[in-house]
């Protein structure tokens, strides 16, 4: 039995799940495909909102306001 072993990274995680499960990778993302975990050649796009901050909801804020009133923030 021949044992190799192959530098990897916890960025390396989700792209090669993705690749994995079939998804494509966004260019934008941390880390890299794993090579040999998956025998497929990894599909890669360009993500428009990748880096896009999360908008908040109404029940974001009233979150917020509740917390703010029991003095959490």
């Amino acid at each position: 039995v021949e044992s190799r072993t192959q530098d990897a990274s916890l960025m390396d995680i989700a792209p090669t799940l993705l690749n994995l499960n079939s998804y494509p990778v966004p260019e934008q993302m941390d880390g890299e495909v794993i090579q040999g975990v998956s025998s497929r050649e990894p599909e890669f796009y360009q993500a428009r909102d990748f880096y896009e901050s999360r908008r908040g909801s109404e029940k974001d804020e009233e979150i917020q306001k509740r917390m703010e009133s029991l003095g959490y923030l």
